[in-house]
């Protein structure tokens, strides 16, 4: 019926709480409404309220673990739309659209109804994968990914190494053939030569 029966921590709402969530600062923290019910009977006896500190729920220091130098991971609500952890924090408490949406990663939403999967995104002129997964409850999206181009850059050179390897051995192949070739070209003319002053006595 409204009444708070019990309270525990700071109180961020300060009197009774209606609505955890209208009283919060976007993106800092999180709010879990639960009801409390008889187990045997379905009875409801009231709705357990807990307003949790996104910093507590996701750690920095395990939030910010990244592949690769340029890599970094995200964390998106499904349920409100906004942007609960990116490493720069003025996307933090953002709409989620403003970090896919058309002036950010320019990806279709659709893939925040999937499990799990891998996305291709730009960001800066830096082509990324991300691999993301979708939490049931909370409707957080865990999303991490890389830089294409740091890990690419390696494998181009190693490629430009192949293709110069492989014109050099093409290269010395030809001028072998064209020795040798010579070499035959003069012997059968030094052969053609004898045989015709052999034909002339």
């Amino acid at each position: 019926n409204g009444v708070r029966v019990f309270g525990i921590g700071d109180s961020l709402l300060g009197g009774e709480p209606s609505d955890p969530s209208s009283t919060m600062e976007p993106g800092r923290f999180y709010a879990v409404s639960q009801p409390v019910e008889d187990p045997i009977t379905g009875e409801r006896y009231g709705t357990l309220e807990a307003v949790l500190r996104l910093q507590a729920l996701l750690p920095e220091e395990a939030i910010s673990a990244s592949f690769g130098a340029r890599g970094y991971s995200a964390v998106l609500d499904r349920e409100t739309r906004l942007v609960l952890h990116h490493p720069s924090r003025s996307f933090r408490g953002q709409p989620v659209t403003t970090l896919i949406g058309p002036d950010g990663w320019d990806l279709d939403q659709a893939f925040l109804s999937t499990d799990r999967g891998s996305v291709s995104i730009e960001e800066d002129g830096d082509r990324r994968m991300a691999s993301f997964t979708n939490l049931a409850d909370p409707a957080w999206t865990i999303l991490a990914s890389g830089s294409v181009d740091e890990f690419s850059a390696p494998f181009a050179r190693a490629q430009v190494l192949d293709l110069v390897i492989f014109l050099a051995v093409a290269l010395s192949v030809w001028l072998g053939f064209l020795l040798m070739a010579g070499r035959l070209t003069r012997s059968l003319t030094i052969l053609t030569d004898a045989a015709d002053q052999v034909a002339q006595g």
